[in-house]
């Protein structure tokens, strides 16, 4: 293995790693800021649901920053594993961030109504801005990530070799011609779109924690469940989505299959939910039930946004599906090239 990356290697890891630790003391600033507002009498009281779903939110983007630090320093060293880190990374990012930015270009943004047009589209800007760069930066890091010269620098080498593909090879003593080490032949790699689906699958369940919290009950195909129903419905869900991301991680032809299932009938009932004619209805009266949701706030407008914002998840999950097939080929010949034996040609 080469003893050091190359400089767009040490370059995306320093960016990595600062970015990283910005965050932290961003969550670090943030939750200070939360003690005193609960010290400071002058100051009105957050709802404790805010309180809660605030903390648990500032918990988890610290854990993605410590791992972000972590996968830094593994870029610096080389480490296979950070390379496929950083790429789900980045294009979980390039994902979230683009379609972001186009559902702000296209669809409109709740704002008081006291505010005027100039907030909405100051809105859109600072979004198109704020996402801009982690855009950026996520299609940066897929294209480097990706090039064989750099990913070459993360396998292992053959012992005795500098990790220079163009250096000549060591010459035994005593010997005229060295043959090359032995190279077992390449096998197909996992599609890095399966891998960000894996990694959004498994990110997804986190937000278990919100939506128990939130009372939110499961609606499929337009149906709302009662609340012990919902508990269990949701628990289940984000169970079959953690299952479906580690196996495509771990490249299992059944996870490609789960995943394909989970996400059509996702897709289906979101469809016939919101083309259900009593759906703003039904949203009207569970947002007045939600506990950090300020009733001035709840207005048909707003939940007329909403259903938009609803419809073009719905594409986005539509996406999802077509990437899975897209890719569904390549997905199960890696698979079977990972249980398959790997001949290895010796020079014998």
């Amino acid at each position: 293995m080469p003893a050091r990356p190359s400089a767009s290697i040490t370059v995306a890891a320093i960016l990595a790693i600062a970015g990283s630790a910005l965050a932290l003391i961003s969550i670090f600033f943030a939750a200070l800021g939360m003690a005193m507002m609960r010290s400071a009498a002058s100051v009105p009281a957050l709802p404790p649901a805010v309180q809660a779903v605030t903390t648990v939110s500032l918990l988890l983007f610290a854990g993605l920053a410590v791992f972000g630090i972590f996968t830094g320093v593994g870029l610096l060293r080389l480490k296979n594993w950070a390379r496929i880190s950083i790429l789900v990374f980045s294009g979980l990012a390039t994902a979230v961030s683009s379609l972001t930015i186009i559902f702000a270009t296209f669809l409109p943004i709740p704002a008081a109504p006291e505010a005027g047009p100039a907030m909405g589209a100051f809105i859109k800007v600072f979004i198109m801005i704020f996402y801009g760069i982690p855009l950026g930066i996520g299609i940066w890091w897929v294209i480097l990530f990706t090039r064989k010269k750099i990913s070459d620098q993360f396998q292992p080498q053959a012992p005795g070799s500098s990790g220079d593909p163009n250096a000549p090879l060591a010459m035994p003593a005593g010997t005229a011609t060295a043959l090359p080490p032995p190279v077992a032949p390449s096998t197909p790699a996992c599609p890095l779109p399966i891998m960000v689906v894996g990694g959004l699958w498994i990110l997804s369940s986190l937000s278990l924690v919100f939506v128990l919290y939130a009372r939110t009950p499961m609606v499929l195909f337009g149906h709302p469940f009662n609340r012990s129903l919902s508990v269990t419905l949701w628990v289940l869900k984000s169970i079959l989505y953690v299952v479906a991301g580690v196996g495509l991680f771990r490249v299992k032809p059944w996870s490609l299959s789960l995943s394909l299932a989970l996400q059509t009938f996702g897709s289906l009932s979101g469809i016939v939910t919101m083309s259900s004619p009593r759906y703003e209805s039904a949203l009207l009266e569970q947002l007045t039930n939600r506990p950090f949701v300020p009733l001035a706030s709840i207005t048909p407008e707003y939940v007329h946004q909403l259903r938009l914002f609803g419809l073009a998840w719905t594409l986005a999950g539509l996406i999802v599906i077509a990437l899975l097939l897209v890719y569904r080929s390549r997905f199960l010949a890696a698979a079977a090239a990972k249980v398959a034996p790997v001949p290895v040609f010796s020079a014998s």
